[in-house]
């Protein structure tokens, strides 16, 4: 049987290639800072980009994904990146759902505040 993690962490190495595939530089993966961890951390010339991997039976409504919760804990957490290692890039967050080994969506640019 294929544990819940193993399910995870294949799914984070999927979008961790899609990324590289499209010319981003991998920064960090399963980064914890000030509480919250963060999936990955690419870049590219113009994008710092903070990735939140979701991996899912279904997408029905997106929103249902990621709580207020976890919100708060990556905006703390990408604050926190960003006071330690400060760029000239635009900052932008991005959420990727991955399904039965399938990237499924990403969504660019989600907004965490409501």
């Amino acid at each position: 049987m294929v544990s819940l993690r193993s399910i995870w962490q294949q799914g984070e190495s999927l979008v961790k290639q899609w990324y590289l595939d499209h010319n981003y530089e991998l920064l960090a993966v399963n980064r914890t800072i000030h509480g919250s961890e963060i999936d990955l951390i690419v870049q590219e010339s113009q994008s710092l980009v903070f990735v939140e991997v979701k991996v899912v039976d279904a997408i029905e409504d997106t929103l249902e994904y990621i709580s207020k919760a976890k919100c708060r804990a990556l905006i703390r957490g990408i604050e926190t990146y960003l006071m330690r290692y400060p760029n000239e890039r635009e900052v932008r967050v991005d959420l990727v759902f991955v399904q039965q080994g399938e990237i499924l969506e990403v969504i660019e640019d989600v907004s965490l505040y409501d």
